[in-house]
């Protein structure tokens, strides 16, 4: 289940993941990975996001985490070239619902 989506929807109401252009910061803690991303409307093309924009910010806590792999080089913001979360909850695999990819 993803939680408090309306509180997100009921700012930005067609907010989708992939908007998601850069990694602020992320934090493990036992099963819990928190990260928080700067977000705005994608355009059509792929680029370093100019930096001087209008960006928000938004926290995602995802519980249960497990195949975790990471691969930063560097401090700072990280670009996300391309982000999703999957609803893989109909595939019956045990303690398995969402599937994050970055591509």
């Amino acid at each position: 289940m993803i939680g408090n989506l309306e509180l997100l929807y009921a700012v930005f109401p067609d907010w989708k993941a992939n908007e998601i252009s850069l990694i602020k910061s992320l934090n493990w803690s036992g099963d819990v990975l928190t990260m928080v991303g700067l977000c705005r409307e994608r355009g059509k093309e792929i680029s370093l996001p100019d930096l001087s924009g209008c960006f928000y910010e938004v926290s995602i806590n995802f519980q249960g985490v497990s195949n975790l792999q990471l691969n930063f080089k560097g401090d700072g913001l990280h670009q996300v070239t391309g982000f999703n979360i999957i609803d893989v909850s109909g595939n019956n695999w045990e303690h398995i619902n969402f599937q994050i990819e970055d591509y």
